[in-house]
């Protein structure tokens, strides 16, 4: 890996002012967010599907993206940065936890009306910036089209894995991360617009920064939810720095990173919604996708006998070993290695999904 940019008396400081201040922020924004929430009785009322047992203040994703936003700002105010992504990632982003937190205040919005919001917010997005978009077709429409299920997909796979403490932050920190080490790795070498994916480690690296400084509020004790407002938050965010980050030449290598990177939730929503359906919980896949219950992939470690705090320490770290897959493709993203990373991905959610059917068995409700 070459760090030979870092010598550059400007981007040496860029990372971690980036990081640090979105951290700090997030840890300091929570605390009024917290107070307000309870103010407000703006509040997370457990019922038979919780984990909670108390009354718990929502917001806490407006704080993450608050927290988000100061250290992107003071990022690219200290490198001096212009680039138009940036009304990407900070507006899309903005309006995703919109829709969330008006979810969260509404108790519930109809899931069609989520989805198609998702596809115009992503719509509008690529009118600013026609980069937002996956150029793995010769066809514009199908590469569009593909753009909005990867966007709305991600997005509701990380909302549903948002089902215990510090589950989503903690893996959303893990996967921006990785996302930076990669953007590291791309943007010194020869071939890749090295300003674009400088650009794009800033995003991450303030992104995890975010997380991580709200975590201790969430985990191991709920003190505060980040809320569907949160969860679309950074769904949104993954989503699109697996779109628009440059992270290989190689067009197989490109599309594998991201989806190595964010495969635990993305694996996660789709068993789950298959074991709902095929089991004959549902009658219907949209029933499916709509269904609420304690049968995700934590809920199950935890019915095997893991304690919540052990369930989400194991998912945390089995999201790490495949970012390191990702990570480890970079160095070398011969088709040959992707696909065995592919297949070595495959393996290590085989086994959870040996560990689901164990669990169902146990009496899910």
């Amino acid at each position: 890996m070459n760090f030979e940019f870092l010598k550059h008396a400007t981007w040496s400081g860029v990372y971690p002012i980036a990081f640090v201040s979105a951290a700090l922020a997030a840890y300091l924004i929570t605390f009024l967010v917290r107070t307000y929430s309870q103010s407000i009785q703006f509040l997370d009322i457990p019922n038979n599907r919780s984990s909670h047992e108390l009354p718990t203040p929502l917001g806490g994703g407006a704080a993450i993206c608050a927290a988000f936003i100061i250290g992107v700002h003071l990022g690219v105010f200290e490198a001096g940065l212009r680039e138009r992504a940036l009304y990407v990632i900070v507006f899309g982003g903005l309006i995703a936890m919109t829709m969330g937190l008006v979810d969260d205040f509404r108790r519930g919005i109809p899931a069609v009306f989520k989805l198609g919001f998702l596809f115009v917010m992503t719509l509008a997005c690529w009118v600013v910036d026609e980069r937002l978009i996956l150029n793995l077709s010769p066809w514009i429409l199908l590469n569009l089209l593909l753009t909005l299920l990867w966007i709305a997909g991600v997005a509701s796979a990380i909302n549903a894995f948002d089902n215990m403490n510090g589950l989503a932050v903690g893996f959303s920190a893990i996967a921006s991360f990785a996302y930076f080490v990669v953007a590291v790795q791309t943007q010194s070498e020869v071939g890749f617009t090295g300003e674009l994916n400088r650009f794009w480690g800033l995003i991450s690296i303030a992104l995890s920064g975010a997380c991580l400084g709200f975590l201790p509020h969430n985990f191991p004790r709920g003190r505060i939810f980040i809320g569907d407002g949160g969860s679309f938050f950074l769904g949104f965010c993954l989503a699109v720095l697996g779109v628009m980050g440059e992270w290989s030449n190689q067009s197989v290598s490109r599309a594998t990173i991201p989806l190595l990177i964010l495969a635990l939730p993305i694996f996660d929503l789709v068993f789950v919604v298959w074991t709902r359906h095929h089991s004959g919980v549902t009658k219907t896949w949209v029933e499916a996708v709509r269904h609420c219950a304690r049968d995700h992939l934590s809920h199950r470690l935890v019915f095997l006998g893991l304690s919540p705090i052990q369930a989400v320490l194991i998912l945390h770290a089995v999201a790490t070993f495949l970012a390191l897959s990702a990570i480890i493709l970079r160095a070398d993203d011969s088709l040959t290695l992707t696909y065995m990373h592919l297949v070595q991905a495959g393996t290590v959610l085989l086994i959870l999904g040996v560990l689901i059917k164990v669990g169902s068995k146990k009496g899910m409700t």
